[in-house]
């Protein structure tokens, strides 16, 4: 009996059609956000991040400085800051922690820059769920990973005809393995 025209075949294209319509939404999120953050470089793919330019009165000698000052300066430039803490990186420089975004003050100057980070809402969640929380979603993740081990494989033996694996079939397979080593090899080099 051959394998195409048999039950095997039945069976692998009905197992292929209903494991691929159960993780479609799974696909796309790890697609999204895998592209999202595959560019990490040139946005980030988690927050907005907003940035200004304020002027902020401290002392120049960061040892006068305290959090009663740096309180009376955020009321000062009228802003509703959820104030957290301050550090120093260094002796002319503070660095003002607020909920959802930080002041660099510079203390020579009374120059700081204003950065408030917001949620990408939605990209966000997808973006953590594909950097895998761990838990229980280790084990979804590594189910639907197998699932696209399946996926791949059966989706090959499909096709019936001059588009089957045995004919137009085994040279995409073929250049896909070729293309994915090379660009290993360059990557790695």
């Amino acid at each position: 009996m051959e394998i195409k025209n048999g039950k095997y075949y039945k069976l692998n294209k009905s197992l292929h059609r209903d494991i691929g319509y159960l993780f479609v939404f799974m696909t796309l999120i790890y697609s999204i956000s895998g592209i999202a953050i595959n560019h990490a470089k040139d946005w980030n793919p988690d927050f907005y991040v907003r940035k200004e330019n304020v002027e902020i009165k401290l002392p120049k000698n960061v040892n006068e400085i305290n959090e009663n000052l740096i309180l009376n300066e955020l009321d000062r430039i009228g802003e509703n800051f959820s104030y957290l803490m301050y550090d120093s990186p260094n002796s002319d420089k503070v660095k003002i922690y607020f909920k959802d975004g930080a002041i660099m003050c510079d203390l020579e100057t009374g120059k700081a820059e204003l950065e408030r980070v917001t949620k990408r809402h939605l990209l966000f969640e997808m973006n953590w769920l594909h950097r895998n929380p761990g838990g229980v979603w280790t084990i979804v993740s590594d189910i639907f990973a197998v699932s696209l081990i399946f996926l791949s494989i059966s989706g090959m033996f499909i096709m019936k005809g001059r588009n089957s694996l045995k004919r137009r079939g085994k040279w995409w397979v073929g250049a896909g393995f070729v293309a994915t080593i090379f660009f290993m090899f360059i990557i790695m080099i």
